[in-house]
């Protein structure tokens, strides 16, 4: 942390903070015994911060290390799983957080001056947003009680985030994401990671991955929702709430980022949606929605949509009574796979039936429009979209079967490669299939 945070809280602060008036700041969180859990073997060093004889902060980076812990600074907290499924903290371990503890400093103060401004995430003018935002807005006196005003707030933001936003694992030579339950207990964390899937998590994750990693607003509201129903209770039904957060967020994501042709940016919008209230799509919204789905934008379709369908699908499929495929003479069950499935990085778009096929293949699209359709397009690694590349549709289909009987890679491309044959008619009833999807989705979370 810069010199400059460092001095002004030195200034502001003096004499005046000692141990007995954090804990006071803190006490409606955790309690000393609590603390003393979270920090551990820490918890001498930071009782020895206000024990000098000034009992003055002399250093910043101690303070915010021991309220963002290490999993938020660049010594990221990780831990690993044992034989019992918990995760127990390791040095070696390959858990990390999807922020940077700066990012969560500037979301805390986007939530701090939510009423009088918006402003911007960018790690790179951390210090002069908090001083256009924090310290400019402050006069000496003011400026103790301000200063823990925010660091209490940074704790309550700090434990919800732990408690509700997703990690990130390294599995597979891939990352994927889980929300843990984290306890204390005699001192010591313990992490478990829910087996199956949920929405809460399955959509977070997919707005991770489409939306943009220097910024992550939609983490704002949520955060700030969280806030907002904050009772005190830490120990209240953790399913249960993530329920109620999973609909806030649907509906959240709907109006920031669903939204084709506009000129309300999402940062602007993910504000909006936090300070008025929580803001639904009107028909024309949804009409509009719908209608990109039509257009032939080929590679240029964003996408944020193909990780959108792939929630969709999700949602709806997975109340379904079965979901089977026909495979090498026997039937899959699919719907199992369901309860598993992950969103992983994807960055490259894939035609189904390619662009230059052979003359000789008979299943392949060869209406132009259609050709460049959502139907006739998957979303997929670049390491996948080059083993695929020009292939023919059967090899495709093959290529995909053998290697997700066991785990589904997408739900999009498993609606696209249970079908024997792909031509003009079944790619555009593909696509209309995945549209419906979307429109009843719309329809169930706008006005």
């Amino acid at each position: 942390m810069d010199h400059y945070i460092e001095n002004n809280l030195k200034k502001a602060l003096k004499d005046k903070l000692n141990e007995n008036k954090l804990r006071e700041a803190l006490k409606n969180n955790l309690n000393e015994n609590e603390l003393k859990g979270v920090l551990k073997d820490k918890w001498s060093g930071f009782v020895k911060l206000f024990e000098n004889n000034r009992c003055q902060i002399t250093n910043l980076d101690s303070l915010l290390n021991f309220v963002g812990d290490s999993e938020l600074s660049n010594k990221q907290e990780s831990y690993t799983l044992d034989t019992k499924g918990s995760f127990e903290e390791s040095i070696n371990d390959d858990v990390k957080s999807i922020i940077s503890f700066p990012m969560l400093l500037l979301h805390t103060l986007r939530i701090y001056v939510k009423e009088k401004t918006d402003i911007e995430i960018n790690e790179k003018k951390l210090l002069l947003l908090f001083e256009k935002h924090f310290f400019g807005d402050i006069d000496d006196e003011m400026a103790a009680e301000k200063i823990m005003e925010f660091f209490k707030l940074l704790w309550k933001v700090r434990w919800y985030f732990d408690k509700y936003i997703i990690k990130k694992r390294r599995s597979y030579k891939e990352d994927i994401h889980f929300i843990e339950d984290a306890k204390i207990k005699d001192g010591q964390i313990t992490r478990t990671d829910k087996e199956n899937t949920d929405g809460f998590t399955l959509l977070q994750s997919i707005l991770y991955h489409s939306q943009g990693a220097a910024t992550h607003y939609w983490l704002t509201p949520l955060l700030n929702k969280m806030l907002e129903c904050d009772d005190g209770n830490r120990d209240k039904d953790g399913d249960k709430d993530r329920k109620f957060y999973e609909n806030y967020l649907r509906k959240l994501d709907n109006y920031c980022h669903g939204h084709v042709k506009s000129e309300v940016l999402p940062k602007e919008r993910t504000w909006i949606f936090m300070t008025q209230g929580e803001m639904l799509l009107d028909d024309k919204d949804v009409e509009g929605c719908l209608s990109y789905l039509d257009e032939a934008n080929g590679t240029a379709f964003r996408h944020y949509w193909f990780y959108k369908a792939e929630f969709v699908l999700w949602y709806y499929i997975k109340s379904q009574d079965k979901f089977n495929i026909e495979w090498n003479n026997k039937e899959i069950e699919l719907k199992p796979l369901l309860n598993k499935f992950r969103i992983t990085s994807r960055n490259s778009i894939e035609h189904i039936s390619p662009q230059h096929p052979e003359e000789n293949e008979s299943n392949k699209v060869t209406d132009p429009e259609i050709k460049e359709s959502f139907g006739n397009l998957a979303l997929m690694s670049v390491s996948m979209n080059s083993e695929y590349s020009n292939k023919p549709y059967n090899q495709k289909r093959a290529k995909f079967w053998d290697s997700n009987i066991d785990r589904l890679y997408s739900i999009k491309m498993a609606l696209i490669f249970e079908n024997e044959n792909w031509n003009n008619q079944i790619c555009e009833e593909h696509r209309k299939k995945v549209k419906g999807y979307f429109e009843e989705y719309y329809r169930e979370h706008s006005k």
